[in-house]
């Protein structure tokens, strides 16, 4: 997602610059369509083979939100974006054995798109057709690009107004392989000791960054739609504390993760990435089945949480970090950023003790 790379750049160098919180915003919205119209324009194909749009995608991003921090003019601003085409990087081959390389991924686009700002500010220039020059960035990072939909209804219709958040810390993919199994339990109280086989059907993306049956690392499992469904049939949950180094140990949840097999489902795939369906079919040793098929996860603009949702998951995942008070603190401030004279407060707030 972007806003891993587009919130902590637009924090720091707004801090640094020492901007109000209306501008915050007005940054961080730049960065978001400016991710969100390159990321739908060049996916699935980016995607597919092998990159990490978090770090190649959304260094455009931060870079769009850093200019509008620093309020470069337009020219200046085309500079920058021509500078980060230079920078995007950031490749899906950790998903093969859970290395943690992925988290430099949004912290590079963090820092690049910072850098490609200021490099620009400063006199540097950037190619000016960076996305679909020749030589530029849809050439070098994808087979099928529909260009269109970087600039369709630019300033109308909003992509931010369509992004999801994530009840689950786990990869997208994974939420829908988590809701379908709820379901299938909300039919029939399947155990874990009698579940024959769990079969899987969704789209090539969910396939080719989920399908991990071995995982190995809390990173791996994070990725693993095997170890989602697994956690929910045997544990009944797939929170924070279900992705440490003791839990995805687990035997049971290792031996429940076996049983499932994931097919590519041709139908799913033509409607692909509107929505990003997936199914899920459990049955047991006494011929007992479920099937139940997920289009929008929760969290979808389609099915979206509410403000006390998101908050728990705030408190959650900030357990044993923040204490409660200041989480409390945080979250009313973030709810009323545009009214904030100055950011600096907010940052503070976030620092680390």
């Amino acid at each position: 997602p972007p806003g891993a790379s587009i919130i902590p750049a637009a924090l720091a160098l707004g801090e640094a610059e020492g901007i109000d919180g209306k501008k915050l915003l007005e940054a961080v919205i730049a960065g978001y369509e400016a991710s969100l119209r390159i990321g739908t324009a060049i996916n699935p194909g980016h995607y597919l083979k092998g990159f990490h749009p978090t770090g190649t995608i959304a260094t455009f991003g931060t870079t769009a939100a850093a200019a509008k921090i620093l309020g470069l003019s337009p020219e200046l601003t085309v500079h920058a974006l021509g500078i980060a085409g230079s920078m995007a990087s950031g490749i899906n081959q950790y998903e093969i054995d859970g290395a943690v390389s992925k988290h430099v991924h949004p912290g590079n686009a963090a820092k690049n798109g910072i850098m490609a700002a200021m490099l620009a500010r400063d006199g540097m220039t950037g190619p000016g057709e960076i996305l679909e020059g020749r030589l530029g960035f849809f050439h070098c990072f994808a087979d099928d690009v529909k260009e269109d939909i970087v600039t369709s209804g630019l300033g109308k219709d909003w992509h931010i107004l369509r992004i999801y958040f994530k009840p689950y810390c786990s990869c997208r993919y994974v939420h829908y392989a988590i809701e379908a199994t709820q379901k299938d339990l909300e039919q029939y109280p399947f155990t874990p000791e009698n579940i024959e086989s769990i079969v899987v059907r969704t789209h090539r993306n969910a396939k080719q960054g989920s399908d991990i049956p071995d995982y190995r690392s809390p990173l791996h499992a994070r990725l693993s739609i095997q170890y989602g469904i697994a956690s929910i049939l045997v544990r009944g949950r797939a929170g924070i504390r279900e992705y440490e180094e003791e839990a995805i140990a687990d035997r049971e949840v290792r031996r429940v993760s076996d049983l499932v097999k994931i097919e590519v489902d041709e139908e799913i795939q033509k409607v692909y990435p509107n929505p990003r369906s997936m199914i899920v079919e459990i049955t047991d040793k006494r011929g007992n089945t479920a099937s139940s098929r997920i289009d929008h996860a929760k969290g979808d603009a389609e099915n979206p949480m509410s403000n006390e949702e998101l908050f728990e998951k705030f408190r959650d995942v900030t357990g044993g970090i923040i204490n409660g008070e200041r989480a409390e603190r945080i979250m009313a401030a973030a709810m009323s950023m545009e009214n904030r004279e100055e950011i600096g407060s907010f940052t503070e707030m976030l620092h680390i003790q």
